[in-house]
């Protein structure tokens, strides 16, 4: 259940339960006060940054959310881009070399059979 939290004071109306196990506000057990602190500077390889989290819907694969979340920040615009992290940041850079996995054995291949039937060591031979 998600309660809708306006003010920092508005924690002490929620109920949790006491030892006894009856639910009581949380205001009978603890208080609010607010401290001055630093001011955290969120960066991201060395420049200043917005820190987004989240997760797809149902139905729709972490794929398409990156996707919807690419073309909301193209069309922004005023110089945005976007960098992913962690587990997002690795899937995004796993599809980019599933080309490269797939397409750089080919002309591996390719040179070695040729090298194999210049030298003679192929098994093709046609006899006419």
């Amino acid at each position: 259940m998600r309660v809708p939290v306006c003010s920092p004071a508005d924690i002490l109306n929620l109920t949790v339960p006491n030892k006894s196990g009856v639910a009581v506000p949380l205001s009978t057990i603890a208080t609010v006060s607010g401290k001055n602190g630093m001011e955290q500077s969120v960066r991201f390889n060395g420049y200043p940054a917005m820190e987004l989290s989240g997760s797809p819907v149902n139905g729709v694969s972490s794929g398409q959310a990156m996707a919807a979340v690419q073309q909301m920040v193209d069309d922004m615009g005023g110089g945005y881009s976007l960098e992913w992290g962690g587990q997002s940041r690795e899937e995004a850079k796993g599809s980019s070399q599933t080309v490269v996995l797939y397409a750089l054995p080919l002309p591996l291949y390719s040179w070695y059979w040729l090298l194999c039937t210049k030298a003679g060591l192929s098994r093709w031979r046609l006899s006419l």
